[in-house]
C-alpha cells in the first residue's frame, strides 16, 4: 500500500504542476489583442512591457516542454507498458503466488521507471524542487498579467470622453478606493509605476529562469547514469534537439 501511495501523491504532483501551466497558459493568451491598448505610452515603457511577456512567454515555453514531456514518458513509457506487462503475466498465471508475484514486479517497475526507488532519490528530490519552482512561476505569471489589465484598464479610461470618463470611475471606485491603485494616478504618473512594476517583474523572472536552467541542467546531468535504461530514454525525450547537451558540450 506504501507503493501507491508513493506513486500516486507523485502523479497528483505531476498533474497539479501541469494544471499550473495551463492556468498560466490561459492568463498569458488573452494578452496577444490587447496590446493597442499601449499604443500611448511611453516608448520606453512599451518595450518593457514586450520585453517582459516576452521573457514570461519564452519561459512558460520550457517550462511546459519539460512537463510535457515528463508526463507523456510517465503516462506511456511507464503506466502504459507497465499494465501491459501485468496483464499478460495476469493471463499466464497458474495460481495465486505467480498472481502475487507479477502484482509485485508491477508495482517495482512502476517505482523505478517513476524515479521513486531508493537509488533514484537525488532525481526524485531535484525533480520535486523543480516542480515547487514551476508553481512559484505561476504565481508570478499571476502578478504580472493582473498588473498589465490594470494598466489597460487605466490606459482606456484615460481615453475616454468625459462623460465615459464619470461612469468609468463609477464603475471602477472599488478599485480606485485601494491605497497604492494605478487607477488614482495621473498618465505621468502611471508610466512611471508601470515602467517600475514592469522592471521588477522582469528582475524577478530572470531570476527564476536563471534557477530554473541551473536546477534542470542538474537533473538532466544524472538521468544518462541511471542504470535503469527508460531514465536514459527520458534523457532523450528532455532533450532531443541536443539543446541543453550543446550548452555544455564537454560534459
Amino acid at each position: 500500500m506504501a507503493r501507491y501511495l508513493r506513486i500516486f501523491n507523485f502523479l497528483w504532483k505531476l498533474r497539479r504542476v501541469e494544471h499550473a501551466l495551463i492556468g498560466a497558459w490561459k492568463t498569458m493568451k488573452p494578452n496577444c489583442i490587447t496590446s493597442h491598448s499601449f499604443t500611448k505610452l511611453q516608448h520606453a515603457v512599451k518595450l518593457q512591457l514586450l520585453s517582459t511577456l516576452r521573457q514570461c512567454q519564452v519561459l512558460w515555453n520550457q517550462m511546459n516542454h519539460f512537463v510535457t514531456n515528463l508526463q507523456y514518458y510517465i503516462m506511456f513509457e511507464v503506466l502504459e507498458v507497465s499494465w501491459s506487462n501485468f496483464s499478460n503475466e495476469m493471463e499466464v498465471a497458474r495460481d495465486l503466488d505467480d498472481l502475487l508475484a507479477a502484482h509485485d514486479k508491477y508495482l517495482h517497475s512502476i517505482v523505478e521507471k517513476s524515479l521513486l526507488g531508493e537509488r533514484s532519490q537525488s532525481l526524485y528530490k531535484s525533480l520535486f524542487v523543480l516542480f515547487d519552482l514551476i508553481l512559484r512561476f505561476r504565481s508570478h505569471a499571476d502578478r504580472l498579467y493582473e498588473g498589465i489589465y490594470e494598466l489597460q484598464t487605466r490606459t482606456r479610461a484615460s481615453s475616454l470622453s468625459s462623460q465615459d470618463k464619470n461612469r468609468s470611475r463609477r464603475q471602477t471606485s472599488d478599485k480606485s478606493s485601494e491605497p497604492g491603485s494605478w487607477l488614482n494616478d495621473g498618465r505621468k504618473a502611471l508610466e512611471e509605476r508601470a515602467g517600475e512594476f514592469l522592471q521588477n517583474m522582469g528582475q524577478e523572472l530572470e531570476a527564476i529562469s536563471k534557477e530554473y536552467t541551473v536546477l534542470l541542467e542538474g537533473f538532466l546531468s544524472q538521468l544518462p547514469v541511471q542504470q535503469h535504461v527508460d531514465l536514459k530514454f527520458l534523457f532523450f525525450r528532455l532533450d532531443f534537439a541536443e539543446f541543453y547537451s550543446r550548452l555544455h558540450p564537454g560534459s
